[in-house]
């Protein structure tokens, strides 16, 4: 028996097979150097495990004893050159090209989004900011300053997700071509810097790594070294993979995907888009939200306390019992939420717009709003006790119930309610048209609440003196 043929058609039926030399010693119950040693023909299985093998490998024989296949030799192109290499090889060199590709159109997508997003985001925010700066100049002049600024700086912002988008799509093709021509002035080494880069550049441009090759590491315990240990999440019914120990969603559309399983901490989710994804009961304390979408998310029970939203929009989300203790907001939106049950206590937001969202029961002790559009909202069953409300717009919004020791000062007020509400040691300041359109319906004030409005010069028809 050729010891060298017997060894060239089991590797070759091995890997047609899509076993690793590993998975394969296993089968056989061998050890992964034996195999190793049969396939160099250094070692020859005995008969019987030879049999063994044929019927593992489904395959007569006489393949082993007889047949010495020759590989089918492939031209492929590599900067104008021609190489004639192996079918495994050219699949593998075929899968690096994709893989370019992948880059390219990830870099390509990532900068549309980077700059449709800012556009649409300087835009909205603009004419908002516009408008609000607008109607509340008499209000308060320095907020047309502080409004200024802020478009400004959303402007700025979003040029810098665009240059940061293409930026990171450069540097990585720059850095595999970088690679590529290095490694492909020789022909001999092109199957090799095949097998490597491909499998490195699938581990980058996927959630979740490749299965671990005993050709790539001396670890016989099948695991390769090179390749990061994987979880397991779940994704519309299937299953996932993602890096372990990951911390972040980054420049990405995550959409369907179940996150409330999962330990391992997340940091930020970075111009990235979220759809449809489950983060209940998640532990996700100074979490940085920045330049991106929220949609139908599901973050019921989880802690984000000290959570940061910077130019992001929030939309659909159901936010219910969860704590936002220490939040901050600014320059995002935040439309049709559930935040019912929330706590946010000494929660920030500012420059945002804040509008329609359930906020029964939710908690707003010690929190500030301030420069920010509040719209289609109803504070009538929150907790607001402490609460600043500082250079903002109200359009059709309605107050209720107790309301303690709360500021409101220099707002623009249009068609806002405040009905069955108590005011005890409130205070109010600001231009007495700002203050012609609130109404007040079965409302009650102590002394201090009542004078300061009083000194207003409003009609304070729909109040009583407690």
């Amino acid at each position: 028996m050729n010891e060298m043929i017997i060894g060239m058609n089991i590797e070759k039926a091995r890997k047609e097979m899509g076993f690793s030399q590993v998975q394969f010693a296993q089968i056989l119950g061998v050890s992964q150097q034996a195999v190793a040693l049969w396939e160099k023909g250094e070692r020859t299985p005995d008969v019987i495990t030879l049999g063994k093998i044929a019927q593992v490998l489904n395959k007569d024989l006489n393949y082993f004893l007889y047949s010495s296949p020759q590989p089918q030799k492939i031209t492929i192109q590599v900067d104008g050159e021609e190489y004639e290499v192996d079918e495994d090889t050219a699949g593998k060199f075929q899968t690096f090209k994709d893989s370019l590709k992948g880059f390219a159109k990830k870099g390509a997508d990532a900068a549309g989004e980077a700059v449709n997003f800012g556009t649409h985001a300087a835009k909205g925010f603009g004419v908002g900011v516009s408008n609000m700066a607008k109607s509340a100049y008499a209000a308060s002049p320095e907020f047309v300053k502080d409004a200024t600024d802020f478009t400004k700086d959303l402007a700025k912002n979003a040029s810098n997700v665009a240059k940061q988008a293409l930026y990171k799509a450069t540097e990585v093709l720059r850095n595999v071509g970088e690679r590529a021509d290095d490694d492909f002035d020789l022909d001999d080494d092109i199957g090799e810097f095949a097998d490597i880069l491909s499998k490195n550049a699938w581990r980058d441009s996927t959630s979740g790594g490749s299965t671990a090759d005993s050709n790539c590491c001396d670890n016989t315990a099948g695991e390769c070294c090179h390749i990061e240990p994987t979880i397991i999440l779940s994704s519309g019914g299937e299953n996932i993979k993602i890096k372990k120990g990951f911390r972040s969603l980054s420049m990405e559309t995550w959409k369907d995907i179940d996150f409330s399983d999962m330990s391992d901490p997340l940091g930020a989710i970075n111009m990235a888009t979220v759809r449809d994804c489950d983060f209940s009961s998640r532990s996700l304390t100074d979490l940085s939200i920045k330049m991106s979408t929220l949609r139908g998310c599901i973050f019921v029970g989880a802690s984000l306390t000290n959570a940061k939203f910077s130019m992001s929009n929030i939309k659909g989300s159901d936010f219910s019992g969860a704590s936002l203790t220490g939040a901050k907001a600014d320059m995002s939106t935040f439309t049709n939420n559930n935040l019912s049950g929330a706590s946010l206590l000494s929660a920030n937001i500012g420059l945002s717009t804040f509008s329609d969202n359930n906020l029964s029961g939710a908690d707003f002790t010690g929190a500030t709003f301030s420069l920010n559009s509040l719209k289609d909202t109803d504070f009538s069953n929150a907790t607001l006790n402490r609460t600043s409300f500082d250079k903002n717009t109200f359009s059709d919004v309605t107050f209720g119930g107790e309301i303690k020791n709360c500021n409101f000062t220099n707002n623009v007020y249009k068609d806002v309610l405040f009905n069955n509400a108590t005011f005890t040691n409130c205070f109010f300041k600001g231009k007495k048209k700002h203050f012609k359109s609130i109404k007040f319906v079965n409302c009650k004030a102590d002394k201090a609440s009542y004078e300061f409005l009083k000194n207003l010069g409003i009609t304070l028809n729909g109040i009583t003196q407690i």
